[in-house]
């Protein structure tokens, strides 16, 4: 229940119209660049945490944030005009940021009964975290080649040297 499952195993998402891509791609673009980066090097690149903060030099716990502010953002960006994401209160934060780490496998087990109880009593809490799992499942179906596009050359190289590519950049 609180695993996403690769794009490619969910074919009612996998199977994103023209439009949709666009979208999202242009979603992406308007996200800040340093959160582009820690999206691509997670999502397409699937590096742990403590590599794209070494990539980047901040601290894991800085990483995960940033991750959580980057999905959250890019699913405002690309439902703008169509959804509207309650705003976040100190708890609702905190349930994003538990979600973020149950999604990547981090979090702690004393933690993950207050966030299943929170979201079981708090729908504003239950409606950002469904949106972070949502812009995820999207982000992953636009490709990396138009992920990787609107990066500075050298977060390219740091991400394809992290999987075993040598990353050509002018």
């Amino acid at each position: 229940a609180g695993s996403v499952l690769p794009i490619e195993f969910d074919p009612e998402r996998s199977a994103l119209n023209e439009d949709q891509k666009r979208a999202a791609r242009a979603a992406n673009a308007r996200l800040p660049e340093k959160q582009r980066a820690v999206l691509a090097m997670r999502e397409v690149a699937e590096l742990s945490y403590e590599d794209i903060a070494g990539a980047l030099e901040m601290n894991a716990n800085a990483v995960a944030q940033l991750i959580s502010r980057a999905r959250l953002n890019f699913f405002k960006q690309l439902r703008a005009a169509s959804v509207v994401i309650p705003p976040l209160d100190e708890a609702g934060q905190r349930a994003i940021e538990l979600a973020v780490a149950r999604q990547d496998g981090r979090i702690e087990q004393d933690v993950l009964a207050w966030l299943e109880q929170h979201l079981r009593e708090n729908e504003a809490s239950r409606i950002n975290v469904e949106a972070m799992h949502e812009s995820t499942l999207i982000y992953r179906a636009i490709g990396p080649v138009a992920v990787l596009a609107a990066l500075r050359d050298e977060v390219i190289a740091i991400a394809a040297e992290s999987v075993g590519y040598e990353a050509v950049t002018g």
